[in-house]
């Protein structure tokens, strides 16, 4: 019994020195407030780096961390780059709470008197108050949105946490509708044959064989889609336009394989069998584009 407790201590330990983590939340120090999108890297004495970002509730989490001393850094648009060092080799689950106080240097000579909230979560919406972000006079709302955290503009889309932003509002209206409607239809059509000849010489285990084998694929295809724009201004009424598209698809291919085969019977043991094989493809690709405005 002595022997199977200490084989499993002996299992056990490994396992639960290396079971560790670091969690925690990131707040503003005077507001108390969550700060959404701030970026957290925990860098171990090795030198690795492991990135995170924190989520609505300002809350991050590092997980299956090896036992050791990191260094936890914490920066956000506004504030002053937060720095600790952090012994991970006794807790096993490590939890912090982050204080972050807004860089003074930032802000210039403009005497704050308080902070409009950064962003606020409704439903399965993500509202961010464009008050509380500083940009240029006669910056683009591209620019704007390139200083929220947690926002990419990138090649004419717009990233919130990882994901694709399907639809932005400006004061609850949305600068921009688009309605498709499409149906199409696709002809195809494969066909194939096989050919096989054999020829066997008066002398035994001597054969002479061919085989040969055909094949033609067509796939014709028609697509309509009709597409309507609405655009929003915020002092004009809605303006409206609308477009049809036409694709045709156009595929054909040709294929052709032989297969020569000879077998010469050398001892009763031994046989000589040669082989040539030849195949050939053709294909041929063909697309239209119409597009139509109304």
């Amino acid at each position: 019994m002595a022997k199977i407790i200490l084989i499993l201590v002996s299992w056990v330990l490994p396992l639960a020195l290396m079971a560790q983590s670091l969690s925690g939340t990131v707040t503003d120090k005077s507001t108390k407030e969550s700060l959404i999108s701030a970026t957290v890297q925990l860098i171990s004495s090795e030198g690795k780096s492991s990135y995170t970002s924190t989520d609505l509730n300002g809350f991050f989490q590092f997980k299956k961390l090896q036992p050791g001393t990191y260094t936890l850094q914490i920066t956000y648009v506004g504030y002053k780059a937060y720095k600790e060092k952090l012994d991970l080799s006794t807790k096993q689950q490590r939890q912090v709470k982050i204080e972050m106080s807004e860089d003074a240097r930032l802000l210039g000579e403009v005497s704050v008197q308080g902070r409009a909230t950064r962003a606020e979560q409704k439903g399965d919406s993500l509202m961010y108050n464009a008050e509380a972000f500083q940009v240029m006079m006669g910056s683009s709302a591209e620019d704007l949105l390139a200083k929220m955290p947690g926002i990419v503009v990138e090649g004419g889309t717009i990233q919130a946490q990882g994901e694709q932003v399907q639809k932005v509002l400006v004061d609850g209206i949305t600068d921009n509708e688009t309605e498709t409607s499409s149906f199409g239809k696709n002809n195809a059509y494969n066909v194939g044959a096989d050919l096989m000849l054999r020829h066997r010489f008066l002398k035994e285990g001597r054969t002479l064989s061919l085989m040969l084998s055909g094949k033609m694929s067509n796939t014709d295809g028609d697509t309509y889609t009709d597409y309507l724009n609405t655009l929003y201004g915020l002092e004009i009424s809605p303006a409206t336009e609308s477009y049809s598209q036409w694709k045709q698809t156009l595929n054909q291919q040709y294929s052709l394989r032989s297969n020569l085969n000879y077998t010469e019977k050398l001892t009763d043991n031994l046989q000589l069998q040669l082989g040539y094989k030849m195949s050939y493809t053709d294909s041929e690709n063909d697309k239209k584009h119409i597009i139509t405005l109304l």
